[in-house]
């Protein structure tokens, strides 16, 4: 299960293919080259240190690497045979000692952005107009890029997020096939994503007009159509107030909370006649229908009676 905010959905992100590319899979006994294996982690983002003791570091004594990838409970002890690993152990960065043993050992990227990608995204950069930065901006902004051209991350990645890839991906995309998407209230998960759209653009505009970010920089977010686009492929389920309130609805499609009926009799008569009308079934769970029944009855409406126990919505 993935649970995320509306500003999540927005997030520019790897595509899928380039995390596969880069996921290094580690088991005692598997050839280790120490020297390529160590530049792709710089590459990706690895920040080499004296001692581990956050994610996206790593550090070499030897035959011994440690390293702690993002994701992970904690760092881990790469023991070297040669050019073979002979263990993996988790340990404790405070005390430095192991805690056990691992079959296997998973190396993800140390950032969100495609790192390696840093000479396409230089080059994107670069081409920007900084003509009106302010000196200070345009100092800071020159250390950025000098922080790019070596190994560092850099300071604000989601400003650089679309010049890593040309088409970043949504958190959609790493959805499996058959997943189903659940919007809670999707109506307001659109405000809040229209309203991050809206400061993000009042930022950048006055931003630009002072001197403080070259003009034209792409934009660093997902729109909400986008976000929604990528969720085509899936069936999707809404809970609550849906985006568009006056639009007909799919019962499958569209879940409410059901409006309070307790001692309102003419408010239920007359939204059961209006779905009638409109073609509509309902169906009313109540430990009480035979009175409802006789209640509904004197405004000349006649539900059918169902006692058997109703079947189970997934049962096919």
């Amino acid at each position: 299960m993935l649970i995320a905010s509306a500003r999540g959905l927005q997030q520019q992100l790897m595509t899928p293919e380039a995390l596969r590319a880069r996921r290094q899979t580690l088991r005692p006994g598997d050839r280790f080259d120490v020297g390529p294996a160590l530049s792709g982690w710089l590459a990706a983002g690895y920040e080499p240190v004296t001692t581990v003791e956050g994610p996206g570091q790593f550090s070499r004594r030897g035959g011994i690497i440690d390293v702690f990838p993002p994701g992970a409970d904690g760092p881990v002890r790469i023991e070297l045979f040669g050019d073979e690993i002979d263990s993996l152990r988790p340990f404790d960065p405070v005390t430095q000692r192991s805690t056990g043993r691992l079959r296997e050992l998973t190396i993800l990227p140390a950032s969100e952005l495609p790192l390696w990608n840093r000479a396409a995204a230089l080059d994107r950069l670069r081409a920007l107009d900084i003509a009106s930065l302010r000196p200070e901006v345009l100092a800071e902004w020159g250390r950025g890029l000098e922080m790019l051209e070596g190994t560092e991350t850099p300071p604000v990645q989601d400003l650089f997020a679309p010049y890593f890839s040309p088409a970043p991906a949504r958190l959609t995309d790493y959805l499996a096939l058959g997943a189903v998407v659940v919007f809670d209230e999707p109506g307001a998960a659109r405000l809040a994503a229209d309203q991050v759209a809206a400061q993000a653009e009042e930022l950048r505009l006055g931003f630009e007009a002072g001197g403080g970010l070259p003009r034209g920089l792409l934009r660093p977010y997902h729109t909400w159509a986008e976000v929604q686009a990528g969720t085509g492929a899936f069936a999707r389920l809404d809970l609550g107030q849906g985006e568009d309130p006056d639009a007909p609805t799919d019962a499958w499609a569209m879940l409410r909370e059901p409006a309070a009926y307790a001692g309102r009799i003419a408010r239920l008569a007359g939204d059961l006649t209006k779905a009638t009308r409109a073609g509509r079934r309902t169906v009313i769970v109540t430990e009480q229908s035979a009175r409802l029944r006789e209640l509904l009855a004197e405004r000349d409406i006649f539900p059918a009676a169902a006692e058997d126990r109703l079947p189970s919505p997934c049962r096919r």
